[in-house]
């Protein structure tokens, strides 16, 4: 046994023998193969074959039999559905087993796909059984007779024919040989009784026909050779075959020497091999002891990979995989596999799935990895077609009845292969390859594996039904097993309508979390009838179904939370989720199909970050770039607020995960940001809570935030969650959703409120019908008197020409409208009167049509005016408009004429945009027609001042009288709720810890007093104020002064109005304190009862130094302020009313486990305990923790009591200001917000009800988000946009690709031929421009008139060009391209030096990495030239980095520029595009220039595309592509520079033509050379200048002023005083002179000194600097002094000291005047780094010699010693030894204890030393000394 292992050797280990110890525990026995014997013993019983052995006769062929995707060798059946050689070889061990005798000719059999017509053809040949005549296709005949060699017909050939019906199904390219059938038949033709090892005798006579015997004469890794005993048959040549070794019938691996039957294959006549290999005798030489210790020490190494290829040899299957990642070792990642080794379900394999292997550790395997077992992970549906899907059911559901049939121990194996599989259910339950054949098949499977699947599988077979009910056949609407439920219901299949409900009924039991969507397949069986019986039990079994699962993914999309439960974060994925998928083409189902799909797809965009960010930081596998994490979060203080609902602002000190180096950049916590805050960090008991105000200066100085907590999502009330809180302060971790989540939540509400009956505008939305005009413009009437609506539309929207009396026939004759908004009236009096005689006067509705203005003058152009006309006569209208075309213009006009109708609305129209720039634009252009006093803007502040005074919140109120007194009413009661609210919030701080007033609260009246009597006051010697010493007397005294009432109750009651109350509690904290155990108590209780707190490890959790990418930074203030622009933020900290939550000093505080704690301890017995003192510190610590946990109780109760009045009386006052808000909106014409502002104002809208909704940007805008915007109350919806441009943002990829969640309400409608308007004539770019533009607007023209004045750039060739490089990029999360960057940034420094204001020009990148280093070079590039980039602090932005605009092209649409320069960052040899292959992109970065337009990047990487390679194509037509751009001067266009790389643009004197300008002065001409370019506002010229005062002349400059210049012409003038004389300039004749005389005059001191002295100066004043010798008396050395300065006592000796150190007798070498250090002996420190450098000689002497002696033991080692596994040592119990034997018999002995019940007896101690450790140690060694 093994006693013990040396600590001080680890490779070495003694090994004690001790006959009378026995182990206690009998070791398995186990086979020389590692197998079990018991398993082998059962496995070779002797079993009794009924059947009789199967025979096929055959004529030689070399052609191929048809074989599936996995090659098997043992019978029929297992060909056709076992995927496992182990299931093949025990063939001859089964029981009850049906063998037919089958006769195959080995004919070739068409080798094209069988469909099902081939497979009828082939069963009515396979049962006539024809024989092949010459002449006609070879077909495949079956004899089956008991008789071999005997065609006869039988009715009794069912299983065979199964059999080979599934051969053929599975047939793919040609036919293989029939020698893999004779393998099945002699595998058949074993006796089941025979061993393995067995001797079989064979001869002749029993051979097969094509057998023959051999001896293995070699072993290779997974090959070896047979030496026949005769030779072998031509065309063979030599004796000698090969084999592989996956192809031995028997199990045992064959060595040489063994007797085998084997036959061969023609297919390889001059490489001999056997394609089955039958041990008959087993060599009798015992197995090599080095292959049995190899075979112990053998193990498996698993790995997964994808199947690359797929190959067929010698009638076997193979392949080869790529693994994701080898075990160490091994050389290769390809693996071949055989499949016969697979686990696969029994479905074909092909290219593309993934398994998981199990691969052997040996070196052979190493170098050639080979697959010892596979199972099938993931199946590549790609590749399967719904035909193949089909056609493994139907297989499956064949091999399932012969498994009933049979039953035996290899169909049992087949069952589990089956069943196990969930690779393969998965595949097939996606539901996407299922027909209603296929359903019908698989819910056969389902039910007859049910009945196979015993006890034993049924675990499995409860994951099978699990998976299947999770799958896409279950959900909550149009599901694919509803629908074929429906379907049956309906044809009234009684069978399939069987098999539907016991499939129910089988489900329900075994996966009840799957109730919900199980029972909706009960819906199509009951009557529809709302009211019905059936209805009424259907919707009660519904809601028991809910109650049990309460999982989100079963519940319908109007009850799904707004927030994700904890089981939805922890077992969430995207990619598993049944999310619907929004129709591109064609109507919704229903309205309820509708808004389903919206409403689960904007949930799961809001939340999949923020849930997918925890779950991988749950995993380990985190990244901070996907979400911020913010650790160690404590609780710092509450506000009582009147700004929320909540009425309660939280302060939260926190760490974020990566630091943040400037909070004004960052975007991170910003305004509206959900949070998740787990106290105990694993994210089981979420606190959710969002940003309510983010003070930057705050969180730069104490890393503090304020938040709200969500009442409505959080499970506990506010006082739990502060209670939590504070309990974990300082432990607890917060994560930031990455979407913004007051945008989404205000939307996902208002979905949910939504009526789907009333649905606005059901009929376009839906069901995609053409649109009517809008009730206010047609209210005629109907017989009835009702209104109608009901007109149809010509819905051909590309006649403009069409008769536009169609579209106003059913329009009001009543209803007029004022056609001079977009007709002048002068210009149009004398070609309309004829047509309006009242012109200019309103005209009927009815005649505004394009018809009846076809000559008329008008502002805009044709198909504006189109638009504009034909849009208003439609309820929802679509104005598409390419780039530069006037959107804005026509949406203006469009709102104009809609409020000059004589019927409009009466509510305000309202505007909605994307961006809030975008909104400001527009209202900017509605208030050049209307006042102010009509318009209002919602939000946050404009940059704009003329807008920043319509925002709603700076109107003027004009409230009513009632609304004015109830906000009164309501505030004044809030300022009374509030002190009570603030005293209960401090309470509740106060009662997380024990002070002497706490515990009088909690504890009996017996306890006081016992703390009070029992305290021994005489040893604590405390005195009170009069100095009396406190003791049990006067402590009883004062008990007296208390009275006979309860001691507990006065004190409570008289606490801070009694002295003696005060003096008893003063006592109380005295003796609480002494009563009190220690820290390391509590610390005992926390360890004893402590709760998993946050423990995360961070593995992969960050990479990055900073809070965030660079390149976000820009973005992320363009995202605050849009969110601040969108909302109404005010500012809600006040560090004056914030309460503090901190831990008080000296007190003891709750143990964060205590409220689990007490579930277990005895809290009766304590609490009731009368004499504390005689508690044990455990007990007082208990105690006092029970009193804490019962206060804080009590006090949040009645915090939260308090909080819920002021909680009501916030909401109630919120009511009154949004209906102060509705109010005032309501008086308005016309009211802007942006979409995020409508989102988050909804409950605003829904009061103001807005008739008409004009969408600017439309194509920008989710659909969910303008869904919520809309109500019953909308009446007309204008959507001006363009869908050619950016799609809306989405934040999850998956949803785009997979969901197309992107495509806008307006791009889903045209692509359902909705009718539309498309302007024609743009008004930014030069015309050539538009040319690139055809590709996406064919019919776009320019609008010369406008456009004519875009000059191109003087200083460039051309006006647009795309500049070529071949720069390679650098990826990551992001992209960039560091030399083409260079190249924009000095294009744009170019422009500006040539006289473009650096405003004129933007630099554009397709990745915010791009944009970000693009940022930091002309940041520098700005400073470096500062005299181009003035910064004007009052006009610029100090946020703003730099001053030319850069950004990302997706955050720049709707924006333009006089110069835009685009960087494409793309360049790689693998012509990788990304996201620059979307038209959209392309369409937005090349239309936002007016005058210049540069792309910068790779043609031949961009070319790959279709859609750039056509615009560069155009380009290089008019030969503007090119690696080299040409620039010129602007003033000399013949002076020309062509640039190829960054370095190469002229930064000096290119021109040097004179530049010849006139300067400013007018006078003078620039002489300076024309580059570098320069101002002509300062004139150098020197001129001539006379002063008018003196006459004196001075040269100046021409642009320098002469009144601000001085003469300074030298003058001399006397001093007044002292007649000395004195030099001046002229410009100082007015200065006095006499206070300036600087003549020197001699002076003597009181002191007897003389010196010298200005005349002019004071000679108080003046000090004595004379330096005065004189003898120190201390010392008598000499020394000077400042006559004037300094004493004799001030000076100090600096002559070096003569003295001696007392300690070493050396002589001092400091200062006279300082005593002498010690410390400071030269002579002693330079002695002790001479001692120093010996030691380090010695130490470096000793290294070297223990270095020597280990090279010297490793060189003593022998190469033979090495191998070997140890060497063995005996100790001995003296001698050298003893030491080393008395060390383990002393363990050994005192580790056995009389509880053991065994008496160990030392009779030999062994010393076991691996010597290749012993190598590597001594190794190691040598370098770690040697370092």
């Amino acid at each position: 046994m093994q006693a013990g292992q040396s600590t001080k050797m680890p490779q070495s280990m003694y090994k004690l023998e001790n006959p009378q110890i026995k182990p206690r525990f009998k070791k398995r026995q186990t086979s020389s193969d590692g197998g079990s014997s018991q398993t082998e013993n059962r496995l070779s019983k002797k079993i009794p074959l009924k059947a009789k052995p199967l025979d096929i006769k055959g004529t030689e062929n070399t052609s191929r039999t048809p074989t599936a995707e996995r090659s098997t060798y043992g019978s029929l059946s297992s060909k056709s559905f076992s995927g496992s050689q182990q299931n093949v070889n025990r063939a001859h061990s089964q029981t009850d087993r049906r063998k037919r005798s089958l006769s195959l000719d080995r004919s070739k059999v068409s080798a094209k796909p069988v469909v099902a017509k081939d497979m009828e053809k082939l069963r009515r040949k396979v049962s006539n059984l024809p024989t092949p005549k010459k002449g006609q296709k070879d077909e495949t005949v079956v004899n089956v007779s008991n008789n071999p060699g005997k065609a006869t017909k039988t009715e009794n050939i069912s299983g065979s024919l199964s059999n080979l019906v599934v051969l053929e199904k599975n047939v793919q390219k040609k036919t293989s040989e029939v020698n893999v059938l004779k393998r099945a038949a002699s595998l058949s033709n074993l006796n089941s009784n025979t061993q393995c090892n067995s001797v079989l005798p064979v001869t002749r006579n029993n051979l097969k026909n094509d057998e023959m015997k051999g001896k293995i004469s070699k072993i290779k890794d997974h090959y070896g050779f047979i030496k026949s005993n005769e030779p072998l048959p031509d065309p063979f040549k030599g004796d000698s075959v090969h084999f592989n070794m996956h192809i031995v019938i028997n199990r045992k691996r064959p060595v040489e020497g063994d007797q085998v039957v084997f036959t061969m294959t023609n297919s390889k006549i001059n490489k001999p091999s056997a394609t089955t290999v039958r041990i008959v005798q087993k060599t009798a030489s015992p197995q090599p002891k080095s292959a049995i210790q190899k075979s112990k020490v053998s193990t498996r190494s698993t790995t997964t990979g994808w199947l690359t290829s797929i190959h067929e040899r010698s009638n076997m299957k193979f392949g080869f995989l790529i693994a994701n990642e080898m075990p160490a070792g091994y050389n290769i990642r390809d693996i071949r596999v055989d499949f016969v080794r697979v686990r696969c379900g029994g479905i074909d394999l092909v290219k593309g799935d993934i398994l998981e292997v199990k691969l052997g550790i040996q070196e052979k395997d190493k170098h050639q990895p080979f697959a010892l077992s596979a199972k099938l992970i993931e199946c590549n549906g790609g590749k399967r077609s719904q035909e193949d899907i089909g056609l493994f059911l139907d297989m499956t559901l064949t091999k399932l009845e012969e498994i009933i049939c049979k039953m035996d121990h290899k169909s049992i194996e087949q069952l589990l292969d089956i069943v196990s599989c969930d690779a393969v259910w998965k595949l097939v339950c996606k539901g996407d390859k299922l027909d209603n054949g296929s359903l019908e098949c698989l819910l056969k499977i389902l039910l007859k594996l049910k009945d196979l699947c015993s006890k034993t599988y049924l675990q499995h077979y409860t994951s099978l039904i699990t998976l299947v009910t999770k799958s896409p056949l279950f959900g909550q609407k149009r599901s694919i097993l509803m629908e074929f439920t429906t379907e049956a219901f309906r044809n009234g299949n009684r069978m399939l309508i069987d098999m539907v409900q016991q499939f129910i009924s089988i489900s329900i039991n075994l996966a009840p979390q799957r109730a919900t969507p199980i029972t909706m397949l009960i819906q199509p069986t009951i009557s529809a009838d709302p009211d019905s019986r059936e209805q009424f039990l259907f919707g009660l079994v519904k809601v028991l179904a809910r109650k049990i699962t309460r999982k989100d993914s079963d519940m319908e999309w109007d009850e799904l939370p707004l927030l994700p439960s904890e089981n939805e974060i922890l077992s969430y994925s995207l990619e598993n989720a049944q999310l619907p998928e929004v129709k591109r083409k064609g109507p919704y189902e229903s309205p309820y199909d509708y808004m389903d799909t919206y409403f689960r797809l904007l949930r799961a965009d809001c939340l999949s970050g923020l849930i997918s960010g925890i779950s991988d930081l749950l995993k380990g596998s985190f990244d901070p770039r996907d979400m911020s994490v913010y650790l160690n979060v404590e609780l710092t203080g509450l506000q009582v607020t009147n700004h929320s609902e909540s009425g309660l602002a939280i302060a939260l000190k926190m760490k974020p995960l990566t630091p943040v180096q400037n909070w004004a950049f960052s975007s991170k916590l910003m305004y509206g940001s959900l949070l998740a805050i787990s106290p105990l960090g694993n994210f089981t008991d979420i606190m959710w809570a969002t940003v309510c105000d983010r003070d930057e200066k705050l969180l730069t100085k104490s890393q503090t935030i304020v938040i709200e907590l969500c009442t409505e999502f959080n499970t506990a009330s506010h006082a739990e969650s502060i209670f939590m809180l504070e309990r974990y302060s300082g432990h607890m971790i917060m994560v930031e959703s990455p979407a913004y989540y007051r945008a989404f939540q205000p939307v996902l509400h208002s979905l949910q409120a939504i009526n789907v009956k009333k649905l606005a505008f059901l009929d376009e939305l839906v069901e995609v019908k053409h649109p009517i005009p809008p009730p206010f413009c047609c209210q005629s009437k109907k017989d009835d008197g009702s209104d109608s609506v009901d007109i149809k539309e010509n819905d051909d929207e590309n006649n403009h020409e069409q008769d536009d009396n169609t579209h106003t026939s059913h329009l009001h004759n009543d209803i007029t409208i004022d056609a001079s908004i977009i007709f002048p009236a002068k210009e149009n009096k004398d070609a309309l009167v004829e047509k309006f005689p009242n012109w200019p006067k309103r005209i009927p509705l009815d005649e505004f049509h394009v018809n009846n203005f076809v000559e008329a003058s008008t502002t805009l152009d044709e198909s504006q005016k189109i638009a504009v006309m034909r849009s208003l006569n439609r309820r929802v209208a679509i104005i598409q408009g390419p780039p530069g075309t006037g959107k804005t213009f026509v949406g203006v006009k469009i709102l104009q004429l809609i409020l000059s109708l004589s019927s409009c609305p009466r509510s305000p129209i309202l505007v909605l945009t994307y961006k809030n720039h975008a909104l400001d634009e527009f209202l900017k252009q509605v208030l050049i027609h209307l006042s102010s006093d009509c318009v209002a803007r919602v939000g946050g502040r404009s940059s704009d001042d003329e807008l920043d005074q319509i925002n709603l919140n700076n109107l003027k109120s004009h409230k009513s009288r009632a609304l004015i007194d109830a906000n009164k009413s309501f505030m004044q009661k809030m300022d009374e709720a509030k002190p009570k609210v603030e005293k209960a919030a401090r309470k509740l701080n106060r009662s997380h810890f024990m002070s002497a007033y706490n515990f009088v609260s909690q504890a009996t009246n017996e306890q006081v007093l016992s703390l009070l009597k029992g305290c021994p006051w005489q040893s604590l010697n405390r005195k009170l104020t009069d100095g009396t010493i406190i003791t049990n007397k006067v402590v009883q005294s004062f008990i007296d002064m208390c009275g006979q009432l309860n001691l507990k109750e006065f004190l409570l009651t008289s606490c801070g109005r009694d002295q003696i109350a005060d003096k008893m509690f003063m006592f109380l904290s005295v003796a609480l304190k002494s009563w009190t155990p220690s820290n390391k108590v509590f610390q005992q209780i926390q360890e004893k009862y402590e709760t998993a707190l946050s423990n995360f490890d961070f593995k992969a959790h960050t990479t990055a130094k900073e809070d965030q990418d660079e390149e976000d930074i820009n973005d992320a203030k363009e995202e605050e302020e849009e969110r601040l622009a969108a909302s109404s933020q005010q500012k809600v900290l006040n560090e004056k009313e914030l309460i503090p939550f901190s831990p008080e000093k000296g007190m003891v505080g709750l143990v964060s486990c205590m409220t689990e704690a007490v579930k277990k301890l005895p809290v009766v017995a304590l609490v009731n305990k009368t004499n504390i003192w005689k508690m044990s510190p455990l007990e007082r610590g208990l105690l006092i923790q029970i009193l804490i946990l019962r206060n804080t109780e009590e006090a949040g109760e009645e915090f939260q009591s308090r909080l819920q009045e002021y909680q009501k009386l916030c909401l109630e006052r919120n009511e009154v200001n949004l209906q102060i808000k509705a109010e005032q909106l309501r008086m308005k014409k016309v009211m802007g917000m942006t979409i995020t502002g409508a989102s988050i104002h909804n409950e605003l809208l829904k009061r103001v009800r807005p008739a008409v909704v004009i969408v600017e940007e439309a194509a920008e805008v989710l659909e969910p988000q303008l869904i919520a915007a809309l109500g019953s109350w909308t009446k007309q919806l204008f959507l001006i946009g363009d869908h050619q441009q950016l799609r809306p943002p989405v934040a999850t990829y998956k949803l785009v690709k997979h969901h197309h969640f992107d495509i806008s309400l307006m791009e889903r409608l045209l692509n359902n031929q909705f009718p539309h308007e498309t302007l024609m004539k743009q008004n930014r770019m030069r015309p050539e421009f538009v040319l690139l533009l055809k590709d996406i607007y064919p019919n776009l023209q320019s609008n010369l008139e406008r456009v004519e004045g875009n000059n191109k750039p003087e200083c460039m060739r051309d006006a647009m060009f795309f500049w070529h490089h071949t720069h390679k990029e650098t990826g990551g999360r992001s992209y960039s391209n560091e030399q083409e960057a260079k190249m924009a940034v000095e294009l744009a420094l170019f422009l500006v030096q040539q006289s473009y204001k650096p405003t004129e020009v933007t630099i554009l990148a397709a990745y915010r990495g791009q944009a970000a280093l693009l940022r930091r070079l002309m940041e520098k590039t700005e400073k470096d030239h500062e005299d181009f980039f003035p910064r004007n602090i009052d006009e610029v932005d100090k946020r703003k980095r730099t001053q030319i605009k850069i950004n990302t092209i997706d955050m720049y649409q709707g924006d333009e520029n006089e110069v835009v320069i685009v960087s494409l960052v793309r360049s790689n040899a693998e012509s990788k595009i990304g996201f620059l292959k979307t038209l959209n992109r392309r369409c937005v970065a090349q239309s936002r220039a007016k005058c210049g337009m540069y792309l910068i990047g790779n043609t031949d990487t961009l070319s790959t595309s279709p859609i750039w390679k056509r615009m560069i194509n155009t380009m290089e037509g008019d030969n503007l592509v090119g690696p080299t751009l040409i620039v010129t001067c602007p003033y000399h266009p013949h002076v020309d520079i062509s640039v190829t790389e960054a370095d190469d643009f002229p930064s000096g004197n290119f021109c040097k033509s004179q530049c010849s300008k006139i300067m400013s002065c007018g006078t003078h001409f620039c002489r300076s050379t024309c580059q570098p370019a320069h101002h002509h506002n300062t004139c150098s010229v020197i001129v001539e200048y006379t002063f008018d005062k003196c006459g004196h002349s001075c040269k100046k400059k021409c642009y320098e002023e002469g009144t601000a210049l001085q003469c300074i012409v030298e003058i001399i003038s006397r001093c007044a005083k002292c007649g000395h004389p004195h030099s001046h300039w002229c410009h100082e004749r007015s200065y006095d002179v006499t206070k300036k005389c600087q003549q020197m005059t001699p002076f003597t001191h009181a002191c007897g000194h003389s010196t010298l002295k200005m005349c002019c100066e004071d000679e108080t004043t003046l000090i004595c600097l004379q330096k005065v010798p004189f003898v120190l008396k201390n010392c008598q050395h000499d020394a000077e002094r400042i006559c004037g300065v300094q004493t004799e006592a001030d000076i100090q000796c600096k002559e070096a000291c003569e003295r001696l150190h007392p300690s070493c007798g050396h002589p001092c070498t400091s200062q006279c005047c300082l005593p002498c250090n010690p410390a400071a002996c030269k002579v002693c420190n330079e002695q002790k780094k001479n001692m120093k450098k010996i030691l380090q000689k010695v130490r470096k002497k000793e290294k070297d010699r223990i270095i020597e002696e280990a090279k010297e033991q490793i060189r003593s080692m022998a190469v033979e010693d090495l191998k070997k596994p140890c060497l063995i040592e005996k100790l001995y119990p003296n001698g050298e030894t003893a030491s080393e034997y008395y060390d383990i018999y002393d363990r050994v002995m005192k580790y056995a204890q009389p509880s053991h019940r065994w008496h160990p007896h030392i009779d030999n101690i062994e010393k076991l030393t691996n010597l290749a450790l012993e190598k590597k140690w001594l190794e190691s060694k040598k370098g770690m000394i040697g370092k």
